[in-house]
């Protein structure tokens, strides 16, 4: 059983700016213009009164050209909010509430700074402890407020604003990216390592994407030339046009174990559960260990926020072998690095094989104008 594993590097592969950095980028731009149209509002509104956006942009331009990595921040900003607001520590405390107040168009918002714009007071009247309420004051829109009846409510504002971002950027990815794709001047994916097996009908593919970049492109490719059949397992949830997304952000785990339970729905973990996109892998697991498996990883970093979930995936079957494709020397070296952190240096001697992703015989991948035919 051959199994595709893929990352954000099979998008960028194919000239699609689906990353965080694309998307921050983007919001920015929208943001600083005058004229914004009617279809681009939704960033803007989302550049004004998200938190999460604010700090994500402000982080984003502190690193320049390096991509901020989204998980990690979220962690941090958690250890600083709780920092910074000792109450959140003890969310079970429902006889307080806490007020937040930003200037809108404020620039440079960090979650390090949300000490000087947050209120805490006694509150025993207020019924509803798990409801909070947001205000704009006057009609120039100048100041963003909200008002938490309790530590918990205060909890709950600030998920549902990270779930406010992954929905603006569920929209953008299908909006911006995906809706505009065309099918030229892109690198093909080719599968060499696995036409050339006739008896294979079905090629499990498991992405750590929220795009459908490979269905969309290859689906009927492979189902017409090769009578193969692309299952997609979206582990962190698939974009939707629809307004239950299931898109999962969040940090990998909490290093610190003084952070609240209360605060679990920040991971990842966690809300594989919520939104059901775990299940799918779990009956892959299954799979992989009652087959003989090659694992075919393209456009993934193999970085610590995935860890957990590739260990349990590679190590399912000791006996499968894994092929990592690689687009530079820079990356092969992080490659080879990052695999031996999750598996050991003994299985990679054994199991692990690197291969340029653009190697006419071996890779996955022919670039633009390449005389190679698919």
């Amino acid at each position: 059983m051959d199994i595709l594993v893929i990352g954000n590097g099979f998008d960028l592969a194919h000239n699609l700016k689906t990353s965080y950095k694309n998307f921050l980028d983007f919001c920015n731009e929208i943001s600083m213009q005058h004229n914004i149209s009617e279809t681009h509002l939704i960033y803007e509104e989302c550049c004004k009164t998200n938190l999460w956006m604010k700090h994500f942009i402000t982080r984003q331009a502190q690193m320049g050209d390096t991509w901020i990595h989204l998980e990690n921040e979220i962690y941090v900003a958690i250890c600083e909010i709780l920092k910074k607001v000792p109450e959140l520590r003890n969310p079970a405390k429902d006889d307080l509430s806490l007020s937040l107040s930003i200037g809108l168009f404020i620039k440079g918002f960090e979650f390090s700074k949300i000490d000087l714009v947050i209120k805490t007071h006694p509150n025993t009247s207020v019924r509803d402890k798990m409801s909070y309420r947001i205000e704009k004051e006057d009609e120039f829109y100048k100041m963003f407020n909200v008002h938490a009846n309790s530590p918990k409510a205060f909890i709950k504002f600030l998920y549902n604003q990270l779930r406010d971002f992954i929905n603006v950027f569920n929209f953008y990815l299908i909006n911006e990216v995906l809706d505009k794709i065309e099918d030229d001047n892109k690198n093909l994916l080719v599968l060499n390592a696995i036409k050339s097996r006739p008896s294979i009908t079905t090629m499990p593919v498991l992405s750590f994407n929220y795009s459908d970049t490979c269905e969309r492109l290859y689906k009927l490719k492979c189902m017409h030339d090769f009578n193969l059949d692309i299952k997609t397992i979206y582990l962190h949830g698939k974009i939707t046009e629809q307004d239950n997304c299931n898109l999962v952000l969040g940090t990998d785990s909490f290093d610190n174990s003084n952070i609240p339970i209360d605060f679990n729905i920040f991971k990842k973990y966690h809300q594989r559960h919520k939104y059901g996109t775990i299940e799918a892998y779990q009956k892959l697991l299954k799979s992989i260990k009652n087959n003989s498996s090659t694992f075919h990883v393209i456009g993934h970093s193999l970085e610590k926020t995935d860890h957990i979930i590739l260990k349990h995936l590679f190590q399912a079957n000791k006996n499968a072998k894994i092929n990592i494709y690689y687009h530079d020397e820079d990356a092969q070296e992080r490659l080879i690095n990052n695999i031996k952190d999750i598996i050991g240096e003994e299985d990679v001697m054994t199991r692990v094989v690197f291969i340029d992703q653009y190697d006419p015989i071996r890779g996955l991948f022919v670039q633009p104008n390449s005389l190679v035919k698919i």
